[in-house]
């Protein structure tokens, strides 16, 4: 499981409870940091995003999030199975 997936798992479980939140917080500080980069931009993108700062970086881990999770509740209903 990736940095990313184990987010979303821990926000799957317990909502954006305080873990969920540190969690998103190391992640970004990493990615700032460039120990890390955000698996779903390319290199362009991620450096985009890395400009863009704390608050782009945590509002597209949410955004990413979001989609993962409407992705797979339309996947589950189609018989699919799901993410996280």
């Amino acid at each position: 499981m990736d940095r990313l997936e184990h987010i979303y798992s821990i926000i799957a479980k317990e909502g954006f409870a305080d873990t969920a939140l540190q969690e998103i917080n190391n992640y970004i500080t990493a990615i700032q940091n460039g120990t890390e980069d955000f698996s779903r931009f390319n290199l362009s993108e991620h450096a985009g995003l890395c400009k863009g700062g704390a608050p782009l970086i945590g509002a597209s881990i949410i955004a990413c999030y979001a989609t993962a999770s409407i992705t797979a509740g339309g996947n589950a209903e189609g018989g699919k199975g799901y993410i996280v």
